[in-house]
This record gives structure tokens, sequence and C-alpha cells, in this order.
């Protein structure tokens, strides 16, 4: 009786394994452009996000800048800060400063009527913002370093031009770079 080989036909495991092996390498290669197409996606959301925050931030300091009636950078705080005042409806007094703790960006407001002692007329007079509470978080923490530089561009010693350099950091804790930098410069309106 003769043996019918065509009913006894299929794979050998040799061929199996070479299946396997090409259906691994395809797999593997998916795997790593899609993991390289993710990593891409949340480097660049990151990017927009500390974009957005900086803008964010910068927007929110130029309108209190703009408005200013005297500007300084204040030496009494380890970081490199600054304080402006400006007035509202008439004879309002009020005081701002802005500064980096524990990598984010704070605001404080304070009106000179809280001020204890505050002498309106005194041109010298600034609050001791020490004693102060109330600050306010602009950023999340991921603000590496702010730097001021005020500026008189006029013959009467007052400021009227402020240069922001606002650097953030994902990780800012880390050694490394600034992952984005944004400089701003604001014209102070109403400069005396």
């Amino acid at each position: 009786m003769k043996k019918n080989y065509k009913a006894d036909e299929g794979l050998t495991l040799i061929e199996i394994m070479v299946v396997l092996a090409v259906i691994g390498i395809i797999s593997t290669a998916i795997y790593n452009v899609q993991l390289t197409g993710f990593k891409t996606f949340k480097f660049n959301q990151d990017r927009i996000n500390l974009n957005q925050e900086a803008r964010i931030a910068m927007l929110k300091m130029s309108k209190k800048i703009k408005e200013a009636v005297e500007v300084k950078n204040d030496e009494s705080w380890p970081n490199d800060n600054l304080v402006i005042k400006w007035e509202e409806s008439g004879n309002s007094v009020y005081f701002a400063k802005y500064w980096i703790e524990e990598y984010k960006l704070y605001y404080n407001e304070v009106s000179a009527a809280e001020i204890k002692n505050y002498d309106p007329t005194s041109n010298t007079e600034w609050p001791n913002w020490t004693s102060m509470t109330g600050k306010q978080p602009i950023t999340t923490a991921i603000a590496e370093d702010i730097t001021f530089d005020a500026q008189h561009t006029n013959d009467n010693d007052l400021v009227d031009l402020v240069k922001v350099e606002l650097k953030l950091d994902l990780t800012p804790e880390g050694d490394s770079e600034a992952d984005y930098k944004l400089t701003n410069q604001f014209f102070v309106r109403n400069a005396r």
C-alpha cells in the first residue's frame, strides 16, 4: 500500500520557530516606533506647558509693572525679586512683590492701608515683606530662576524699564539647564 504524503503535510518545528522569530522582530519594531512617538509627544507637550506657564506668568506681571509708579529690586530676600508700587483711584497706594521660593514664582499684593505706620507722603517707605502673608503662587513647581533688571532710560533716574528673565524647568531641583527661558521688557508707564 502506498502512503499518501499529502495528508501528512504540516509545519515543522523549525518553520514555526522562524515564523515566531519574524513576528517577534516585526512586533518589536512596531513597539519601538510607537514608544518613540509617545516619548516625542510627551516631550513636546511638556515644552508647550512650560511655554504656557511662562507666558501666563509674564502676563500677570506685565499689568502691574506697567501700572507702577515706582519699581525696585528688593535686596532683603535671598532670591532676586521685584517690588512695585502703584496707585489706584487717585490716592490708594498698593505694593506688589514677585519672587521665587520652593521652585514656584510667587506674588504678594498689599495696600498701603494694611501697613502699620505707613506714611503716604514718604517716598522711601516700603512694606516689611517678612511680616506679610497672603502670597499666591503664579506657577507650579517649575520655576528655576527669575532675574529682574530695573533700568532707567531717561535723565530723571527713575526706573522706567524692567527686564524680566524667567527660567523654567520640569525638574528644577536637578542640575540640568533650564528647559525654557522667556525674556520680556516692560516700560513703566507711570514712573514719577
